[in-house]
């Protein structure tokens, strides 16, 4: 029994890290998603980002997600995470990860580049009772450009390993890919 309740608090903390949104959705959240995300002071400034389109797109995303529309945030994933994840499973992840009583806000980061098609950006929650003494949450989330323009993208995990099966097809398994633009057809 002990060992049960210590999978579910680790599987719980994993999901806090990895979440994405907020349940439910309400005309008066969307002044609310824009109070819960914050930009660093080097967030700030426009030479952060490598164009507006990226700063836009990842704004746009998180607001949806902190308003709990994640059919908008299903659409807005890279294209492969939308061929390996079902909509469903994407949708169930966002209303348990981030409901307002377990993170409360987003502080962004500077974008940091991996290479110029694929972008890292730091964020740390903010949680509604912190625990004395430690750190909060952060994660990194990624994003990458196509020809259409910025998607978010998710990386392989406990939650989502069905995402594993590129990085085995290609013999990386825990490499990052540098990665190209990409057209619609490929």
């Amino acid at each position: 029994m002990k060992r049960r309740r210590l999978a579910l608090f680790v599987l719980a903390g994993v999901f806090v890290l990895n979440g994405c949104a907020d349940t439910g959705s309400s005309p008066g959240k969307a002044s609310l998603a824009k109070n819960r995300l914050t930009f660093s002071e080097q967030a700030k400034h426009k030479e952060a980002w490598p164009d507006a389109q990226l700063r836009q797109a990842f704004t746009k995303y998180w607001e949806a997600a902190l308003e709990g529309r994640f059919e908008e945030c299903y659409q807005r994933e890279a294209d492969y995470v939308r061929q390996l994840v079902i909509q469903k499973k994407y949708g169930q992840f966002m209303e348990f990860t981030m409901d307002p009583k377990k993170v409360t806000a987003f502080e962004v980061g500077q974008p940091q580049a991996v290479s110029p098609y694929l972008y890292k950006i730091p964020l740390k929650a903010a949680v509604p009772t912190p625990t004395p003494g430690l750190p909060s949450p952060t994660r990194m989330d990624y994003w990458v450009k196509t020809d259409s323009g910025w998607y978010h993208a998710i990386k392989a995990s406990l939650l989502f390993p069905e995402l594993g099966v590129a990085s085995a097809l290609t013999g990386q398994s825990g490499s990052t890919p540098e990665g190209k633009e990409v057209g619609k057809t490929d």
